[in-house]
């Protein structure tokens, strides 16, 4: 294996493993263990639309910058999806200005499985549907909202 976490978390050990297993052979630079995102709907003052979060690593595979989504779930659920639009959204818009230096060409859900088996990937490009993920979200976003309203 390429780190050994603890004896005590084999569970961790087995989804390390399965990161080492799926870098083999790919050319992998760390850009960010993280980016901070903030987004600010343009109309905040009408919607009061904002969230902030964080990544996870920005990393460059094979000279492309890539967004990472890591996961150690039972599977690669579609509502992961709707979490890279966020962050992506993070990234590139805060309102008005461009928000990160960091603007990724792909972006990556990876699922690092607990039990030894291997990592299972699904990529999200340029083709996917970037602006209904994002309407998507937003509307999840207004949805918590508005439950947190009557509360």
């Amino acid at each position: 294996t390429g780190w050994a976490v603890t004896q005590e978390a084999p569970e961790a050990q087995a989804s390390f493993d399965a990161w080492f297993a799926w870098t083999r052979g790919k050319k992998i630079e760390l850009l960010s263990p993280g980016q901070v995102v903030y987004w600010r709907d343009l109309a905040f003052e009408r919607s009061g639309l904002h969230f902030a979060g964080m990544t996870d690593p920005l990393i460059l595979v094979d000279r492309e910058t890539v967004g990472t989504e890591l996961k150690t779930s039972a599977a690669l659920y579609p509502e992961y999806q709707l979490q890279c639009a966020a962050y992506r959204m993070g990234l590139n818009l805060d309102g008005i200005f461009k928000y990160s230096r960091f603007d990724p060409d792909r972006w990556l859900l990876l699922r690092l499985p607990k039990d030894g088996k291997p990592a299972e990937e699904k990529w999200l490009d340029s083709s996917y549907d970037w602006a209904g993920a994002e309407e998507a979200f937003l509307s999840a976003l207004r949805l918590y909202n508005w439950m947190k309203k009557k509360s």
